[in-house]
């Protein structure tokens, strides 16, 4: 095999294919050669493009739920609009990549483990790129009930919102409280639950969620919705 004039060997695997190992060199195109060394045939030259390789910087959002897909944005360098785009995770699981720009790729996380999987993009299928980007994979929530379930439209009363499952091991600065869409605070996790503080509302009856938060503080993962019902004060 010849790239762009540097001869490589070859492994020959069959009458079609043949196995060659590219040599160092600098971004752009050279041609490519495959010559015979038994007959000295050579076979007409096509382009061989040599790349940057991709660069991940972060994927967004960061969180999944095991059993579940969930398609993310992958933030890096270097990404290039070809079919063989693909994006690898936990060193094993391969989907289709999106391209989106040169810095932004889309790609489908599938079911996996809970845990932390690498994150990883090619812009051929065959060379990934290196880094310690992770994606969590945490699991799911069952949100069934809130204790006590009715309360002031003033809020300020702690609650505890427990189910099954869910993020084991979480602390309560990486969880969030939602009561209609305003966000709380965890005050504490409990063997019996999350303890939150409910805000001021309206009167009425309110969603209630817990939402998990990624090493950035971002929320990405909502679990839930049993309902709380703010009362007028004085109203029994």
């Amino acid at each position: 095999c010849q790239f762009g004039g540097v001869s490589v060997s070859s492994r020959v695997i069959s009458s079609s294919v043949a196995e060659c190992v590219t040599p160092a060199h600098g971004v752009g195109a050279v041609s490519f050669t495959v010559s015979s060394g038994s007959s000295g045939v050579t076979s007409e030259s096509v382009v061989f493009e040599y790349e940057e390789l991709a660069i991940v910087s972060s994927v967004e959002p960061s969180l999944g739920v095991v059993d579940e897909a969930r398609s993310v944005v992958i933030v890096g360098e270097n990404f290039v609009h070809s079919r063989e785009l693909s994006c690898r995770f936990g060193g094993s699981e391969v989907s289709s990549g999106k391209w989106m720009s040169s810095s932004l790729v889309r790609c489908d996380v599938h079911p996996m483990h809970e845990g932390f999987v690498s994150v990883e993009v090619s812009n051929n299928g065959a060379e990934y790129s290196e880094g310690d980007v992770t994606f969590e994979q945490i699991l799911g929530m069952a949100v069934k009930s809130i204790v006590p379930s009715r309360g002031w439209r003033t809020g300020n009363l702690y609650v505890t919102i427990s189910g099954s499952g869910g993020p084991s091991g979480r602390s309560a600065e990486s969880l969030v409280c939602t009561f209609g869409g305003v966000r709380m605070p965890v005050t504490s996790v409990t063997s019996s639950g999350i303890v939150c503080r409910t805000p001021g509302q309206g009167i009425g009856v309110k969603t209630c969620a817990i939402e998990v938060r990624d090493a950035e503080g971002s929320s990405n993962l909502l679990f839930g919705e049993p309902v709380f019902e703010y009362l007028e004060y004085g109203r029994v």
